[in-house]
């Protein structure tokens, strides 16, 4: 379906990878804090700014709005 268009895309993203300017998304299990838990166990320091002042780290607020999505 997207033919030339996929395979530009994915050449793309290879070039980007083989520069070494490719960045993997890291999974966060933990509540958003100074610290934080990720999927492999490593403990590391948060440097995100996007949990809008901890408010994600409140389950009455997120509770009632992950059901909204």
């Amino acid at each position: 379906m997207y033919g030339k268009i996929q395979e530009h895309l994915q050449n793309e993203i290879e070039s980007i990878k083989n520069d070494g300017l490719f960045k993997e998304e890291r999974i966060i299990t933990s509540p958003q804090g100074a610290e934080i838990t990720l999927s492999t166990g490593e403990t590391v320091l948060n440097f995100c700014a996007n949990n809008y002042l901890g408010s994600v780290s409140y389950t009455h607020l997120t509770l009632p709005t992950s059901d909204l999505v």
